[in-house]
Parts: C-alpha cells; sequence; structure tokens
C-alpha cells in the first residue's frame, strides 16, 4: 500500500531519490546507510519474513536512537537539505522511528498510510503464510497508529492516507496530493495505473 502513495509521488514529479527500487520505491542509498550502521540487520532464517531486514533501531532507548540516527544519515540528509528546496523518501520500518527522523529533516511532513487492521492481517497471511501468531499479525498493523500518536504529542504535522478509501476513490486521492503539494501531473493516467492491482512501473527516464 505505501508503494501506491510513492507512485503517485514519483509520477507526479517528487523527488523521491536517485537510487531507488523500481516496485516499492524504497530508497537504496538509505537503506544501504541504515544496514551500515546495524540499525537494520538480515532477518534470521526461520522468522517466516519476507521483509528480509529486522529494524534494531526500534528495540533501542530513544536517546541511543537517535545518536545513532544523526550519526548514519545526518550527512546523507544535509546533503539532500543543499541539493533539493523539498523532497522525500521512503524507507523500510520508517514508522517505527519517524520522531527521530522527524528531527534530523527540514520541515518534516511525514506520510503515513493506515489500513483496516483485519485486512492487513489478512494480506500478512497470504503472503507470509508462516508468520506466527495472529495476534503478533494484528499488533503488527498498530505501527502507524502509534507513531501518529508519538507525532501528535510533539505537535509535529503529518498526513495520514487512509488506504481502503485510496482503493474506493483513486481519483480523489490523486487529485489532492496533487493539489496539496501543488505538483503538475498526468492524473487521469495515475489514476488508471493505480486502480490496477500489483506493483506499477514508472517510465523510463523518471528514476535516475
Amino acid at each position: 500500500m505505501t508503494s501506491v502513495v510513492a507512485y503517485t509521488l514519483i509520477r507526479a514529479g517528487y523527488f523521491l531519490g536517485n537510487d531507488i527500487g523500481p516496485h516499492n520505491w524504497e530508497n537504496k542509498d538509505l537503506h544501504k546507510i541504515m544496514l551500515r550502521r546495524k540499525l537494520f540487520i538480515p532477518a534470521p532464517e526461520g522468522m517466516g519474513l519476507r521483509r528480509r531486514t529486522v529494524n534494531l533501531a526500534c528495540s533501542m532507548p530513544g536517546m541511543m536512537r537517535r545518536k545513532l540516527l544523526a550519526r548514519g544519515l545526518g550527512r546523507f540528509l544535509g546533503d539532500r537539505n543543499a541539493s533539493h528546496a523539498r523532497r522525500g523518501f521512503k524507507i523500510r520500518h520508517a514508522s517505527e522511528y519517524t520522531a527521530e527522523l522527524c528531527a534530523l529533516l527540514r520541515n518534516p511532513v511525514p506520510v503515513i498510510c493506515i489500513r483496516n487492521p483485519i485486512a492487513t492481517c489478512q494480506s500478512i497471511r497470504r503472503r507470509n503464510p508462516e508468520f506466527p501468531d495472529p495476534m503478533r499479525r494484528l499488533e503488527a498493523t498498530m505501527i502507524a497508529v502509534d507513531a501518529m500518536r508519538k507525532l501528535h504529542a510533539l505537535n509535529l504535522p503529518f498526513i495520514a492516507v487512509e488506504m481502503d478509501a485510496v482503493r474506493r476513490n483513486p481519483d480523489k486521492f490523486v487529485g489532492e496530493s496533487c493539489d496539496l503539494l501543488k505538483l503538475e501531473a498526468d492524473r487521469e493516467d495515475i489514476v488508471r495505473k493505480i486502480s490496477r492491482p500489483g506493483y506499477k512501473t514508472v517510465p523510463a527516464g523518471m528514476v535516475a
């Protein structure tokens, strides 16, 4: 579901990075930094997870997490701030340390995707049938809600996207996104693409 939001932004001309995944639109440069700083580690065999990495940052005390993120991402984000008036990125597990990331960003506005928790559990079960215990699956759907709670407590702005509403009314989502961010785009074509099932492909030359 996060890939639909990222795809829409990329198609509308919003900069999300020079080296990003062709289907999930995650920022590869940031991902490498997180692995190198051991904020991510490869997922152990037998965990039944397709996401391939485990986020260690979420298990650290807040102060340690902030220091490691600043040390690992400070230069990268500083370079981005210097070269782009506005930009974004999509990175795995970000909702688990959104508040700490915001401290490193210039005028941050996180985008948090919310989906019906039962539908999310069903999706997790289809993708990872060996994922344990239904309650753990349900708990995994609450991460985004917890991120919004922390951002609200810090009085930080954020955009919450109700993914079930996006699925029902994609043209409204695309229109509101482009209007809010003042982006010029072929809205009808983006709506057609995100209305279809499966991962989307950005036209050649849009991701460099």
